[in-house]
């Protein structure tokens, strides 16, 4: 931990948090702010998690196909209103001949695995960042958008789990609601057996006064409000991390898992696949590491597990890591962390896992 630290002199502190089996430990190193300001971080420390929002919208949206609410491989449009009525118009792939006649359009399978057809959000002409349901359905529903047919290429598009988020919290309100706030709350809404109160989207007084200040380069960021902004404790991402290790005994949502572990498509690097919201990676020929990471305005966050195959809760392992550094790149602290815990090597720095460091 200390040698990561001084490999990120901005980074005014992190927590960490692992399970080995099923124990958990919880780390705290640093402070909350930069120059050894602000005390030091603990388990109720809030954070942004950036991109790891992404399980959750993943997990809600199994959560859906699993109570016959939506269809996996069904086309979105169907399911929501046009723009026009109040909704949002999604683009649709138009062949060229000699292709078989009528257009492509976007699945939720697309949308929740990396190849919703969308430009990737590092290249010229993706889909620029918006704050708010109604900024990104108008900006969705006006031209088409797509550069690679639906579910032949991977891309790393921020967009397209906002997208995928309001369209999922609409369905589950019974098309009330686009507000991703009202999903995130129902999902983990005591019914459903999580105890998760600081991880929502807007923070009461209390959470607001437990901000651990986000910074990047250039000095402290005020972060930007947004729809899909989760912001989350280390206590209450331990939660998140046991329940999709299968230990949260009696959860009403165990059944998602054929949904949310399951590789469908394989990147070309040939070693990675992405599931919903997951990317999956073998370690071996009895692990199979499942991880994803999260970058937002002064945060930076990981989330990782091994699952043991055929599954032994005493031998797998996770690992959740948030910290207020915007570039801090936590993944291969969380993977050494884990290597470490199955007393195997730390892998190379370019190992394949760094694929899930491009996005964020």
């Amino acid at each position: 931990m200390a040698a990561y630290q001084q490999t990120q002199p901005n980074m005014p502190g992190l927590v960490v948090g692992y399970l080995q089996g099923t124990a958990p430990t919880l780390l705290e190193f640093g402070t909350t702010e930069q120059n050894g300001q602000g005390g030091a971080p603990t388990s109720t420390s809030i954070y942004e998690i950036g991109s790891v929002t992404k399980t959750f919208t993943a997990t809600a949206l199994a959560w859906m196909v699993e109570s016959g609410k939506i269809g996996l491989f069904d086309d979105v449009q169907p399911y929501v209103p046009s723009y026009a009525d109040g909704g949002v118009t999604l683009p649709e792939w138009n062949p060229a001949p000699p292709a078989p006649p009528g257009p492509d359009q976007i699945t939720f399978l697309e949308l929740a695995d990396y190849t919703p057809g969308f430009p990737p959000d590092e290249q010229p002409g993706h889909l620029a960042g918006k704050s708010s349901w109604s900024e990104l359905a108008a900006y969705i529903s006006t031209g088409n958008h797509l550069v690679s047919e639906p579910g032949t290429t991977f891309a790393y598009v921020n967009d397209a789990f906002e997208l995928l988020g309001s369209v999922v919290a609409y369905i589950q309100s019974a098309r009330n609601t686009w507000e991703y706030a009202n999903l995130l709350a129902a999902l983990l809404g005591s019914g459903n057996g999580f105890d998760m109160p600081d991880t929502v989207i807007g923070l009461s007084p209390d959470q607001q006064a437990r901000v651990a200040p986000g910074y990047n380069s250039y000095g402290v960021v005020t972060a930007p409000g947004g729809d899909w902004r989760i912001k989350s404790t280390l206590a209450d991402m331990m939660v998140w991390l046991s329940y999709n290790m299968m230990l949260l005994d009696n959860c009403p949502l165990n059944s998602l898992f054929p949904y949310t572990r399951k590789p469908y498509f394989t990147l070309p690097n040939g070693r990675v696949s992405t599931s919903l919201g997951w990317f999956i990676q073998p370690i071996s020929n009895s692990i199979t590491r499942y991880y994803k990471n999260g970058i937002s305005d002064g945060y930076s966050s990981f989330i990782a597990f091994d699952m043991t195959n055929p599954n032994v809760a005493s031998q797998n392992n996770g690992v959740v890591i948030l910290n207020n550094f915007h570039a801090s790149k936590p993944g291969r602290l969380a993977n050494c962390i884990l290597d470490t815990l199955a007393g195997r090597s730390c892998p190379p720095a370019n190992d394949a896992m760094s694929v899930a460091e491009a996005g964020g």
